[in-house]
């Protein structure tokens, strides 16, 4: 089979169109599937191993970060079933040394995979970020 070659046009629209459109299609594709996103390791402890994803700028300047944490021992949700993941949706003000919550999901499976056992969204609640501890490790890679 040969190369496949796209149409400089299509349905009107120019091949520049064409090309933002895919990308376009690929980044809502990548934002909404947990297996595309780019995982990058935090640290590992006896509670769990832990990854983070920058997100972007969150309101007022402060950064919005993905966090995902595969528990080292299966969690035990209100329900009763087992959870491995959680996959977290925070925004982190550097200045002030805070974090909020805004998302959180939790899995069936290790790396935010499997059936989705819980779901939760809040409205963002700063907390201080204790100096030692996996939020602090985090604070220090993302600011």
């Amino acid at each position: 089979m040969g190369p496949v070659f796209f149409p400089v046009s299509f349905l009107g629209f120019s091949l520049k169109m064409n090309r933002f459109f895919c990308a376009a299609l690929i980044s809502m594709a990548c934002w909404c599937a947990p297996a595309c996103a780019e995982w990058l390791p935090l640290t590992q402890n006896a509670e769990g191993t832990f990854f983070y994803e920058p997100a972007g700028v969150a309101q007022a300047g402060k950064i919005s970060v993905w966090r995902l944490t595969d528990f080292a021992q299966p969690l035990t949700n209100l329900e009763g079933k087992e959870v491995r993941s959680e996959k977290t949706l925070a925004s982190v003000d550097c200045q002030a040394g805070k974090l909020a919550n805004s998302q959180v999901t939790r899995y069936a499976g290790v790396h935010a995979q499997g059936e989705v056992m819980n779901y939760y969204e809040t409205p963002l609640r700063f907390t201080r970020i204790a100096p030692e501890g996996v939020d602090a490790l985090l604070l220090k890679k993302i600011c």
